[in-house]
């Protein structure tokens, strides 16, 4: 098949971008399909506002900053064209008419970037919608009316850098119980996601957490080009660097971080934004980290069983100490002979599950049959 993969915001990356900087969750995840489509033998193009069009990981990089770019784009026939933006218009006049034309999204219902949705005619522009949740799903139908025969659940994955990090439970206990001191030393918690999901919740929690303990923090908003600047945050930045225990390492690279995870044994995000799905939790699993989270959005549905949540309740006033007893429960047993096992399971469950070449022989599945018009 002839796809292409299409963002019209104002973010210079192609395909590589991902393996060489911190960049947002839907755009890696572009990147990463892109790449595992031309792994099966389709033709692929990405299309954003690069400043270095060219082929890269199979993938032709097409420029939206360039004339020739836009119109190598049109010129092309398509069998369906895949949107990051839900403004079907502007999209739909980059390639030729009649072009099949897919919606991805991975935003909630609630969010500004998808509430033109809510106007008929834009919904009924696109062939269908797909969503990476059944959770986000339910939400859809509910808020702008989108029958289930036009969606379809086509879940997020993990950067390939996190594949295989262990060879097996051996190697997994080595690397967790490689920092972890016999002798009481304090245990390593990683916090991956963005600043405003829930790192001011850990922030103040953290100095209560029973157990020596220390934080490593992968957190800014060096991901995006676009919404809040780090200057917003940079209070709860410098109350990370006050707290004794805590360190504000910030984002990294993907195979860079895959790295750092490897030894941790815990993910520590408790959660105060309904997720769609959550690209971070499922690279801390497959980085044989143990999620202490909150039962919110499509945490459960993305964790499948394996990971610890807490129910907010309904106005969190009782959170705090209920996800503080659940992370003590994880610290005392996450490197026992039981822990690692299911640590292990979990590692296993993910990577036979959630990769982008999972991910990229589900789409072409789908794309056999639908959209349906």
């Amino acid at each position: 098949m002839r796809l292409c993969l299409v963002d019209p915001l104002p973010w210079d990356y192609d395909a590589d971008t991902p393996l060489e900087r911190p960049l947002g969750g839907m755009q890696s995840a572009a990147c990463h399909l892109a790449a595992a489509l031309a792994d099966l033998g389709h033709e692929v193009a990405l299309v954003t506002h690069t400043t270095r069009p060219g082929a890269r990981r199979g993938v032709a990089c097409l420029s939206l900053g360039t004339p020739g770019g836009r119109t190598e784009l049109r010129d092309r026939a398509w069998d369906a064209m895949i949107s990051l933006s839900a403004l079907a218009g502007p999209v739909r006049a980059l390639v030729a008419p009649g072009t099949p034309a897919i919606l991805w999204t991975g935003h909630a219902e609630d969010q500004p970037a998808v509430a033109c949705l809510g106007t008929p005619a834009e919904r009924d522009a696109w062939d269908g919608v797909a969503l990476v949740s059944e959770w986000q799903r339910l939400r859809y139908a509910e808020t702008f009316g989108l029958p289930a025969f036009r969606t379809v659940v086509l879940g997020n994955a993990i950067a390939p850098a996190f594949e295989g990090l262990f060879q097996d439970a051996d190697d997994l206990q080595a690397a967790k119980r490689a920092r972890t001191v016999a002798d009481g030393g304090p245990m390593t918690l990683a916090y991956t996601s963005t600043p405003f999901r829930g790192l001011e919740l850990l922030t103040g929690m953290f100095p209560l957490i029973a157990r020596p303990a220390r934080l490593r923090v992968f957190s800014d908003m060096a991901p995006y080009r676009t919404g809040p600047a780090d200057s917003q945050f940079a209070a709860l930045y410098e109350r990370c660097r006050a707290t004794p225990g805590i360190d504000h390492v910030g984002t990294l690279p993907q195979p860079d971080l895959a790295r750092a995870l490897r030894p941790i044994p815990i993910l520590a995000y408790p959660c105060t934004f309904p997720e769609t799905a959550c690209i971070a939790v499922l690279e801390a699993m497959a980085a044989g980290c143990a999620v202490v989270s909150s039962d919110l959005g499509a945490l459960a549905e993305t964790t499948a069983g394996h990971a610890l949540l807490v129910d907010p309740g309904e106005d969190w006033s009782s959170f705090a100490p209920r996800y503080l007893g659940a992370l003590d429960l994880v610290m005392a047993s996450v490197t026992s002979k039981a822990g690692i096992e299911r640590l292990w399971e979990q590692v296993r469950f993910v990577n036979q599950t959630a990769t982008w070449a999972v991910r990229a022989r589900q789409w072409t599945d789908t794309l056999a049959s639908w959209p349906p018009r």
